[in-house]
């Protein structure tokens, strides 16, 4: 099931994809840092909603963090694809 966050990024993310409106900013969709950025990306990917290679759409160093079980430090928005599920979600919200 996908909560507010999941969706207010899946709509950042379309805008920035399809209409070119602005940048993602994920401190004001809520998230409160890369990491947790991050741990919501992995769900909407394991939900097959978007698609990445964790190499190219994340910039990750020091120590991982405890509550998000992951060390990015930055997340690139031109490396995250829409999968169909993605963009389905998206149209219904819209």
């Amino acid at each position: 099931m996908l909560d507010e966050l999941d969706i207010n990024f899946l709509l950042s993310l379309y805008e920035y994809k399809f209409n070119y409106e602005k940048k993602v900013n994920f401190e004001e969709l809520g998230f409160e840092n890369s990491k947790h950025a991050a741990y919501h990306l992995h769900k909407l990917k394991n939900l097959a909603y978007i698609r990445f290679k964790e190499e190219e759409a994340f910039h990750q160093g020091g120590m991982e963090d405890e509550k998000y079980n992951n060390n990015v430090l930055e997340i690139f928005p031109e490396k995250l694809e829409f999968e169909e599920k993605g963009i389905e979600e998206v149209k219904k919200q819209l």
